[in-house]
């Protein structure tokens, strides 16, 4: 039988620069190993899409979060290049990002200032960007790892973890910051890794989830070895266990005595609350629960007062003080102002701040003033690169605020010690972690009228839901059109309200001490 001969000349220079790549692309697709182009993209954009929709449903998103990393790190583990894990990579990303953010656009779009093709372009540019932000940190780790000759399926999973974890943390600071939609916080209905969030926080979770999916394709392997599937079935009902213990482990101290809470919701969709017939009812509402002894807290929701505390009546402000220190009450509730505080220097005339007024039983009225503002919908950032655009866009009513202090003095309502945050606020992880530090109560007051997606409200109270989770500490929350809720300790809903304007009261037992994450997580905002 004769010998076939190939000469060279007839064999085309491109392949020969890629003879390695060229013979692994061959053996995988004889083998049938390898995917084509199509199907990666198909698979990555899928599972993407689906975690990232998934975050609206928390009982949803905990199974599908950890099946979606499953798919990508299959994914990856087929591809023949850095630059093709990248490709399919950075679909995951698009796709996860579109899923969990496209409600931002729904906030941009206020036609005719901002039309369908001037959303898109803002929205377009800023899920491009935070795409190449987690590129950039798993291309990075990827490199190293194949500088050092690490190519194999722990290496890969170590990347993609540490890569994504390292990309939502960078999201949460700087004037970037677009701490919603983080894969961390899908994981608070999971009874194994929720226990992970006084721990490590969202991030640490988030690393969790690519562990968990790495085991699993491991797992999956190992099944093909029979000698190993007793091993490999106690590894996993250990793992279960512990995950299952840490939920019960208290970190942080329940105080002696309960309190009761109640939260009033209101319902007034985009601007309807600036109807003077509207803050009439408001003002008659706030004066009927400072007459009420029904509960030690009453909280109201953001800006449950549009007007600036001057221009409400003074004898109306005396009577609201005075019904509070005699029904020893204490009451929450938002404005814009100063908190009946018109000598506040560094100030202007027109300047105003989103404020959370606090009167207690005593009668005594202090303060806490939003301190993260959102750009855009509550001040214009004083950029060059930005400001000439001003004209062209939609302004909101209230877009002039001016931010509050990193520190600010506490808030103590009937004894209890409170983490107050305002609206987006809660959204970030080191501002939410120094309030809840040295609290033993968390208060969030919100209004989720200003973007009227289902989708966002659900996201807003799963993200509240975290902060409890994270510092171990009940949150009440009281929220206009979106949820108002009470939140135990371990990030549970006790009670919600949404839809039609009402109220609901419950005792609340509060704790005193702070969770590791809480403590680490505060040091490093500071």
């Amino acid at each position: 039988m004769g010998s076939l001969v190939v000469h060279r000349c007839f064999i085309p220079k491109r392949f020969l620069r890629n003879q390695a790549i060229l013979h692994y692309t061959l053996h995988k697709s004889a083998v049938g190993h390898r995917p084509t182009t199509a199907l990666s993209v198909a698979l990555s954009g899928g599972a993407g899409l689906c975690a990232g929709l998934a975050l609206s449903e928390p009982r949803a998103a905990a199974p599908i979060a950890i099946a979606a990393a499953v798919v990508l790190l299959t994914v990856l583990r087929r591809q023949i290049s850095l630059l093709h894990e990248l490709r399919a990579f950075s679909v995951f990303a698009c796709s996860f990002l579109i899923g969990a953010l496209f409600w931002v656009g729904l906030g941009i779009y206020r036609p005719p200032a901002n039309d369908l093709g001037d959303t898109l372009l803002v929205c377009g540019l800023l899920v491009a960007f935070h795409t190449a932000l987690y590129c950039v940190c798993f291309a990075t780790l990827r490199a190293g790892c194949c500088a050092l000759k690490k190519r194999g399926m722990l290496a890969l999973a170590a990347c993609t973890g540490l890569g994504w974890t390292s990309a939502e943390v960078i999201r949460t600071m700087g004037f970037w910051a677009l701490p919603w939609g983080l894969l961390g916080y899908s994981q608070v209905d999971n009874a194994i890794l929720r226990g992970l969030y006084p721990i490590a926080g969202s991030a640490g979770v988030a690393l969790a989830i690519w562990v968990v999916a790495a085991a699993c394709l491991q797992s999956i392997q190992s099944f093909r070895q029979s000698g190993r599937l007793f091993k490999l079935t106690t590894a996993w009902v250990l793992a279960c266990i512990a995950g299952w213990s840490l939920q019960h482990v208290a970190w942080t101290r329940a105080m002696e005595h309960p309190i009761t809470v109640r939260l009033v919701h209101t319902h007034w969709p985009e601007d309807t609350k600036y109807d003077p017939a509207e803050q009439l009812e408001a003002m008659a509402a706030l004066y009927a629960a400072a007459q009420n002894p029904e509960a030690h807290i009453v909280v109201f929701p953001e800006l449950f007062l549009v007007k600036r505390p001057g221009v409400l009546p003074a004898n109306y402000r005396r009577a609201v003080v005075e019904a509070a220190r005699i029904s020893r009450v204490s009451l929450l509730f938002g404005m814009p102002g100063l908190a009946f505080q018109t000598d506040v220097p560094g100030t202007g005339e027109g300047a105003q701040q989103n404020t959370l007024i606090h009167i207690d039983g005593a009668g005594t009225t202090k303060t806490y003033v939003k301190e993260i503002l959102l750009p855009f919908t509550e001040y214009l950032p004083d950029t060059p690169a930005l400001s000439w655009a001003y004209p062209y866009l939609y302004r909101y009513p209230l877009a002039d605020f001016l931010p509050g202090a990193s520190v600010q003095p506490p808030l103590i309502a009937a004894g209890v010690p409170l983490g107050p945050t305002i609206c987006s606020e809660l959204a970030y992880p080191g501002k939410a972690a120094r309030q809840a530090i040295d609290a033993s109560l968390l208060v969030n007051v919100s209004s989720d009228s200003w973007i009227a997606s289902n989708f966002y409200v659900a996201q807003a109270l799963t993200i509240a839901r975290v902060r409890a989770a994270e510092a171990q500490k009940p949150l009440v929350r009281a929220n206009n059109v979106g949820f108002s809720a009470f939140i135990d300790a371990n990030g549970q809903i006790l009670s919600s309200l949404i839809g039609h304007a009402g109220n609901g009261t419950m005792e609340i037992q509060p704790r005193s001490g702070a969770t590791p994450y809480v403590r680490i997580a505060a040091w490093l905002s500071q």
